[in-house]
């Protein structure tokens, strides 16, 4: 036995210089120089087949730390591409929340309702902290998008304000004063989340406050209707029928027999008071084409009372048709925008 072990002794040294021989080939040597070369070039179908022939040519070379670093390489490669995937998210998911925010609809009308003004300005408060909670610096091409387009918005925002500002406080009836109040109510929310995402741009945090002023002066529901009242009344006080272009007893009640046909056919219980002649002849119309007389029509202003007792007025024309070289019949237009007015007015 104490001849068998420096045998056994001598083999394992036999291996080992073996080994290390191998590694230290020009072959073993080249293809591991390839690998890490290709590593570093960021080439990993490269490293990957240099490996492969390093392994393959000599197989008893110690391919552990090549392993690893392709290992590394290309988890860190998987790493890049999930992160690429995520910023292209993120991005694509800022321009769509900028768009919804600062490209949306800012207009309200008589079928606007309290609760969907509310929702949607809370919508868009959650828009908001999303952008916040992106990474700023990767989405700044999206930003400095929207802020010119913000920016825009600035020239047009002062008489777009004064507009809605100058009808709610003109209004003649509580209703049209609301929905143009949410009107504003939208716009200052747009404004909020300009002055959030652009906390630097003073301009923008100026006209935040100027329109939050604006709407702060406007009152309460209450107040706003108590006005549109006290404009109303104010206005019906005010009203009178225009100055007549000329007096003609015989074309004043052709007005009142065709009005008060005309009234009982459509089942309108008016009662004739006034007509005001607006021009000193006939309308003649004429064919497009031939130049020959068709018609003619007069206009007039009719003053009238309705079934609840309302004293009225509103823009009439009685039309007639040119026929075998006279004109006949008598149509009388519609006019759906009467205007009250005190009856002790109607010959002032």
């Amino acid at each position: 036995m104490r001849y068998l072990r420096p045998a056994i002794s001598l083999l394992c040294l036999f291996v080992f210089v073996l080994t290390g021989f191998a590694q230290d080939t020009p072959a073993g040597k080249k293809f591991a120089e390839s690998f890490w070369k290709a590593v570093t070039d960021g080439k990993a179908y490269a490293a990957k087949s240099s490996l492969e022939a390093v392994k393959r040519r000599e197989p008893n070379f110690d391919a552990s730390k090549m392993e690893k670093a392709l290992a590394d390489m290309n988890s860190n490669r998987e790493a890049e591409k999930v992160s690429a995937k995520n910023d292209f998210n993120s991005k694509n998911e800022a321009g769509k929340i900028l768009g919804q925010l600062f490209e949306r609809n800012l207009q309200a009308d008589s079928f606007t309702k309290e609760a969907a003004v509310t929702n949607s300005i809370a919508e868009n408060n959650k828009l908001s902290e999303k952008i916040f909670s992106l990474n700023r610096a990767l989405i700044q091409s999206e930003l400095d998008s929207t802020l010119r387009r913000v920016k825009s918005a600035l020239s047009v925002n002062d008489r777009e304000n004064t507009k809605l500002l100058t009808r709610i406080n003109e209004s003649l009836d509580g209703k049209t004063s609301e929905f143009m109040y949410y009107e504003l109510l939208l716009r200052q929310s747009y404004w909020d989340n300009a002055r959030k995402i652009f906390p630097d741009e003073s301009d923008i945090t100026a006209a935040y406050n100027s329109l939050s002023e604006s709407i702060k002066s406007l009152g309460t529901p209450d107040q706003r209707n108590a006005k549109a009242t006290k404009n109303l009344t104010a206005k019906i006080d005010a009203e009178r029928l225009p100055k007549a272009a000329v007096r003609d007893a015989k074309l004043e009640k052709w007005f009142k027999d065709v009005f008060t046909d005309t009234s009982a056919m459509r089942n309108k219980n008016y009662t004739f008071l006034k007509a005001v002649i607006l021009a000193p002849d006939y309308n003649i119309k004429r064919h497009p084409i031939t130049g020959i007389v068709v018609g003619r029509a007069r206009g007039a202003v009719i003053a009238f009372k309705d079934q609840d007792g309302k004293c009225k007025h509103g823009l009439y024309a009685i039309s007639q048709e040119y026929v075998g070289g006279a004109f006949s019949g008598g149509t009388l237009s519609m006019d759906f925008d009467h205007q009250e007015m005190r009856c002790e007015n109607i010959n002032k």
